[in-house]
């Protein structure tokens, strides 16, 4: 039976860990560009370290989602200034950018990691520490 692998990839951005999608194609420069100026916004703007944490974009609709994950309520502000510099640069009203706002994780924590918890938390990622709950596996997709 084929896996489908080819329409995502992960990148690491200074401290950003992103999960590049497409539908039906598979990440290119332009998703690469379009990342590096998420995380640009995100780290010049941010109330409460904020991570760009995956980039989807739809080759049916033409519209390319961007979500970021923070701690702080502060941060849905990101989403206005997210939008402006987009559309600046593409000159279309083609990116949707989506702040997620997550509890805040155990900090204190030897195994804390900030980025590894917003990823997971925004389920974009899959918690490694809950990765043999088998309740937890239920809603996870794993290649076989």
């Amino acid at each position: 039976m084929p896996i489908t692998g080819f329409h995502s990839e992960w990148i690491t951005i200074k401290k950003h860990r992103i999960c590049l999608e497409g539908r039906a194609s598979y990440p290119d420069d332009l998703m690469k560009f379009i990342a590096q100026v998420a995380v640009e916004v995100c780290d010049n703007n941010s109330e409460g370290d904020a991570r760009v944490v995956r980039i989807y974009y739809d080759d049916k609709a033409c519209i390319w989602i961007i979500f970021v994950a923070s701690v702080d309520q502060r941060d849905k502000e990101l989403e206005d200034r997210l939008r402006t510099v987009l559309h600046t640069i593409f000159n279309h009203g083609n990116c949707q950018p989506e702040i997620v706002i997550v509890k805040p994780g155990d900090t204190s924590s030897d195994h804390y990691n900030h980025t590894e918890h917003l990823s997971t938390a925004a389920e974009v990622a899959v918690d490694r520490w809950r990765h043999s709950d088998e309740k937890y596996q239920e809603k996870v997709s794993v290649p076989r």
